[in-house]
């Protein structure tokens, strides 16, 4: 971990990160890894101690069993989460809330599935029943710039109301 911070720093040229992201936790093993008296969550911690690293994050796509153990054992300042109108991920019913109450900053992903989801539903609707729940950053895959300006005008309408959210869930039902 720390031959790897110190080589970005030097690529990026630059004396600390804002963020440093475990991007993909998948497995309760995962975590144990990461939290073990060799892991790397310690030197996250000794570095952030140390003012190299403002916030330590990590990323999940699924909330379960090892979701859960990562959120309570790494205290994260950031989580990137899959968070879409499928709601398959259980992200918006177990982890939002909690998220919430513990003024994590949450970067949603996955927001259109990867294109998956467009069909009966737009990905201008997915981008903006996202763009309705308590998140401050959504992670959406850009393929040009009119994917890029038509997400910046979106955010710039007001957040859809709860029923428009309904119906857009209702149209994905499958």
């Amino acid at each position: 971990v720390m031959r790897q911070f110190e080589e970005s720093l030097k690529n990026l040229n630059t004396d600390y990160l804002d963020l440093y992201h475990m991007h993909a936790l998948k497995t309760l093993e995962d975590v144990r890894i990461l939290a073990g008296p060799s892991g790397g969550y310690k030197a996250f911690r000794e570095l952030k101690d140390a003012g190299a690293i403002q916030n330590i994050g990590f990323s999940f796509h699924t909330w379960e069993e090892f979701s859960r153990t990562a959120y309570m054992e790494f205290d994260p300042d950031v989580v990137m989460f899959s968070l879409n109108a499928s709601r398959d991920s259980g992200c918006e019913e177990h982890f939002l809330p909690l998220a919430q109450k513990n003024d994590t900053g949450l970067v949603a992903m996955k927001v259109t599935a990867c294109n998956s989801l467009i069909g009966e539903v737009s990905g201008q609707d997915l981008v903006r029943y996202v763009l309705g729940l308590p998140v401050h950053v959504l992670n959406i895959g850009m393929d040009g710039f009119g994917t890029l300006e038509s997400c910046v005008e979106l955010a710039k309408e007001d957040p859809i109301s709860q029923t428009q959210r309904e119906d857009i869930r209702g149209r994905l039902a499958y």
